[in-house]
């Protein structure tokens, strides 16, 4: 059995809606704000898919930038088989290398046997889309497994990933307000991936960086830009200055010594 706090033991007190099953939440059914998960959770993150392996299935998150508090690692090897198939024939198709995903993590520990093992379940939001994740700590290492899909989280958050990591980002610094719960969305998953709301990321069609994106900033990458042809657009360098002086005393002084070298010619040949 697990002991939950933060925002899953605030959930279960306000709304009675979590139930454990095997070392995982149920469904969470009952609405829930954003202001709720985001205040409950330990660290709030932006991150990106690196990589996805179909065949076992497993997928891996790189944490991009930290919204609040600090996950307990940077990288979250995911494995993606569940509590059923849904990893691999519902969640695959909407992910790919260079997803944007917003994580809500929250520590939970274990206890077992007389011993405290180290919990985090996260809340994982990527286009449409929110999952549960559960990762335990083994030694130095975290095993970070997918447990299912949450459907009815849509009524939390429905928009792109960007719009997301803006509105939790501006709502944190009091920019805007947070949102209320869409009680008339109906549960479900967002696009698979190439549909609208859940475009091909910039990994697989060149366009913005998943990071970029979530801050809504325009994609620039000078690693991948071709050198154009040197010029000057800034000041004059004083070595260049001095390079340019120097030319022209050199000039100035040829013409004078070769200008005294004709004045005893020109008197030899005075008759």
């Amino acid at each position: 059995m697990l002991h939950r706090k933060g925002w899953i033991v605030a959930a279960l007190l306000s709304f009675a809606t979590f139930v454990v099953v095997s070392h995982a939440l149920a469904v969470i059914e009952k609405p829930l704000t954003l202001k709720s998960l985001v205040g409950d959770s330990d660290s709030v993150f932006i991150g990106k898919v690196t990589q996805l392996d179909p065949a076992r299935p497993s997928m891996v998150i790189e944490m991009q930038f930290d919204v609040k508090g600090q996950p307990p690692v940077r990288r979250f090897p995911v494995l993606l088989k569940g509590e059923d198939s849904s990893g691999k024939e519902q969640i695959l198709p909407r992910l790919a290398v260079g997803s944007v995903v917003i994580g809500f993590v929250t520590r939970t520990d274990d206890q077992a046997e007389g011993t405290t093992v180290e919990t985090h379940i996260a809340l994982v939001y990527f286009e449409g889309t929110w999952i549960q994740i559960q990762g335990t700590r083994k030694d130095a290492d975290y095993r970070w497994q997918y447990t299912h899909a949450e459907p009815y989280l849509r009524r939390t958050f429905n928009g792109r990933s960007s719009e997301l990591a803006d509105l939790v980002d501006r709502a944190l610094l009091g920019k805007t307000p947070w949102p209320d719960v869409q009680t008339s969305v109906k549960p479900g998953l967002g696009p698979t991936i190439g549909e609208p709301g859940n475009p091909k990321p910039a990994a697989t069609a060149g366009a913005d960086s998943p990071a970029e994106t979530a801050s809504g900033s325009d994609s620039h990458d000078p690693t991948t830009e071709t050198p154009g042809p040197t010029t000057i657009t800034g000041p004059i360098g004083l070595p260049m200055v001095l390079g340019i002086a120097g030319g022209v005393v050199l000039a100035i002084g040829g013409v004078v010594a070769w200008a005294m070298m004709q004045k005893p010619a020109a008197k030899e040949n005075k008759p």
